[in-house]
């Protein structure tokens, strides 16, 4: 839960507030044992560093004293003719994207209403399971799709409606030095943070717990969400969700400190997951 200052937009960005930049990230979180952590971890997870800094420095929108999104100038070259894209021809019977998302997103759910629902009720909060469902389900339709762990905020009040005072979007901040966070891992937990799946070769962002948002803003803060509701899962392109940033319409910022040292560690403790050689593969006492 994020608290703002009167008449700003609640808009916290983790790579600034605590690494500056991605590239900065190993010197500065040697302190941290962080390094130790990634290297227990299977060389077929590690996080693609030139995809994942692509997506964060387009995520760097800088912010105003208003507290309002800044726009990026078009840095697009003018006069410059560019080649036409060939679009390959679709075959008559590829089946369309729409569909194969709809069919993991729905393998997904079932693997998590096996493992993770008991007597109907949909557990809130279990973003970080919904990812691991979602991971398994994209292996089965040949899709290698990545968990990430980060910070992830949603507009639940809209501008028109919006008093200047309380807060207007709702997320999970990944801030390990906070007290809650450092409460949390004391408690044998993990600390305040959103966990997704991002698909690199597609160049995607997955989340499929994107449903649960309005149901953790009434039971967190106790409010209604007057925006258009989160779709029932949130899957877009890069580019798709550089647009809803500029429009404010939701906040997706991944990091690899959040996934490597809590979020596969985690899965790992509770037996989710298993390593297996070079390898993670899901745990033995899920039901698949």
């Amino acid at each position: 839960m994020i608290n703002k200052a009167r008449g700003k937009n609640l808009y916290v960005n983790t790579y600034d507030l605590y690494f500056k930049r991605l590239g900065k990230c190993s010197k500065e979180m040697m302190g941290y044992g962080y390094i130790e952590t990634l290297k227990e971890l299977p060389k077929e997870y590690q996080i693609r560093k030139k995809s994942m800094n692509e997506f964060i420095a387009a995520s760097q929108y800088p912010i105003d004293v208003q507290g309002s999104m800044g726009k990026k100038p078009n840095k697009r070259k003018k006069n410059v003719r560019r080649k036409k894209i060939k679009k390959k021809p679709k075959s008559p019977n590829q089946v369309p994207e729409s569909v194969i998302r709809d069919q993991i997103a729905n393998r997904a759910m079932e693997i998590f209403n096996k493992n993770y629902v008991s007597n109907g009720s949909d557990p809130a909060g279990t973003c970080v399971n919904l990812a691991l469902c979602g991971m398994i389900a994209g292996k089965e339709f040949g899709r290698d799709l990545v968990i990430v762990g980060g910070s992830c905020q949603w507009k639940f009040i809209p501008d028109h409606l919006d008093d200047g005072i309380s807060a207007n979007f709702f997320g999970y901040v990944y801030e390990p030095n906070s007290f809650n966070s450092r409460m949390n891992v004391a408690a044998g937990g993990i600390p305040e943070l959103h966990a997704w799946l991002m698909d690199f070769e597609r160049q995607e962002i997955i989340d499929l717990s994107s449903y649960q948002f309005p149901a953790q803003c009434k039971r967190i803060l106790g409010k209604d969400w007057r925006s258009p509701l989160p779709p029932k899962y949130y899957w877009v392109s890069f580019d798709e969700h550089q647009r809803d940033q500029a429009r404010e319409l939701c906040f997706y910022q991944p990091s690899e400190e959040a996934t490597h040292r809590y979020v596969i560690p985690a899965l790992i403790r509770a037996g989710d997951l298993v390593v297996s050689g070079d390898k993670l593969v899901p745990g033995p006492n899920l039901k698949l």
